[in-house]
């Protein structure tokens, strides 16, 4: 054979031999990229599950307290009714005696008593507390 050939046979062999060197060694790197990447998925894993099972019970806490504040919401507007219609009756019976003194003490004082009184449960309640003042 010829010199040439063989030494072009010998460099071919050795770029052959480096280019295997170099797929193994990407593949050997590729290995441990993969396995690095399960294990973070792994670890990911365990923390995440803990704190979504702590998530789900601060949400479930904070639906129980939204629950309890509406109750607690709604009592609230049922006595503020109960004041509202307290302060309502005072109106009247205010409306009732300014009638009944302003007349005299009569009978017609107590029927005027009685309009007045019909007219302040007629007006709208910000017309009521402002005639009760």
């Amino acid at each position: 054979m010829e010199p040439i050939l063989i030494v072009a046979i010998v460099v071919l062999a050795a770029a052959m031999a480096v280019s295997v060197a170099a797929l193994i060694y990407i593949a050997l790197q590729m290995y441990r990229a993969q396995k690095d990447i399960s294990e973070f998925i792994a670890a990911t894993r365990m923390e995440l599950i803990p704190a979504l099972r702590q998530m789900q019970q601060a949400l479930g806490e904070m639906d129980s307290a939204a629950h309890s504040m509406r109750e607690k919401l709604e009592r609230a507007d049922k006595i503020l009714r109960t004041v509202e219609h307290v302060l309502d009756g005072t109106t009247l019976a205010v409306a009732m005696s300014r009638a009944f003194k302003s007349s005299g003490g009569t009978a017609s004082g107590v029927i005027e008593g009685i309009k007045e009184g019909l007219k302040a449960i007629r007006k709208p309640a910000g017309e009521r507390k402002e005639a009760g003042k």
